[in-house]
């Protein structure tokens, strides 16, 4: 089961590394990708909470940031979350599609009516073993059920914030070691690089999501 974790513990909105991260692995590489200023189909994504005090739109929340980079349009976001009051107030809103419960269910359950873009792995994930498995099976479906250009980013905690206060160049070499030996020994992940045509950017991103966690996005992208 994967959700967005413990996203009621911080406001992700005000984390302005965090937007930055979106746009330069999300929205610019896509641009770089596949010659397009904004996607033609489906968004989806591990949203968290998406309004504000007012329950309107966040100015920092990342269908907003969407929105006013002018990659999509609102009913091309589908938000998913494992957290009941968060998709509660995200429904709210008068824009966006919202869903509560286990992304992977969600897309395997759902594929023949979605057409995926981009989807939005954004976790807080410190098992490299289920962050791999969960990349995996995605791509794996992907490739089974859909054809044609997409982008996958997927967010890996670097350090575990309970018990690491000092990231290290030596750490940040070792986690992401391990995630790409977790990757390579994995069937299904094997199985859509070779089938599916799907390539891995050559450069994971770093960024600070809150004040005590490192995180690192992948991205994974296929074309026609």
């Amino acid at each position: 089961m994967v959700g967005c974790g413990e996203n009621i513990m911080y406001n992700f909105n005000t984390y302005t590394d965090k937007h930055t991260s979106r746009y330069e692995t999300i929205i610019t590489l896509y641009r770089s990708f596949f010659n397009r200023t904004s996607i033609p189909n489906d968004y989806i994504t591990l949203c968290a909470r998406h309004t504000d005090d007012m329950g309107q739109l966040s100015v920092g929340s990342e269908l907003y940031q969407l929105i006013e980079h002018g990659f999509l349009c609102a009913e091309q976001f589908y938000g998913v979350d494992m957290d009941e009051e968060t998709i509660e107030l995200n429904s709210h809103l008068s824009m966006g599609n919202w869903v509560c419960g286990d992304v992977h269910s969600y897309l395997t359950n759902n594929i023949h009516r979605l057409s995926p873009s981009v989807i939005n792995l954004d976790t807080v994930l410190y098992s490299k073993r289920k962050a791999s498995n969960l990349l995996s099976d995605t791509l794996l479906l992907l490739t089974d059920e859909t054809d044609g250009e997409c982008l996958v980013a997927l967010n890996v905690m670097v350090n575990n914030s309970y018990e690491t206060h000092t990231v290290s160049s030596e750490l940040i070499t070792k986690e992401d070691n391990d995630f790409i030996k977790e990757l390579e020994k994995n069937y299904s992940y094997e199985c859509a690089i070779s089938e599916g045509k799907w390539q891995m950017h050559n450069e994971c991103y770093l960024y600070s999501s809150t004040d005590r966690t490192v995180m690192c996005t992948y991205v994974f992208y296929r074309n026609k």
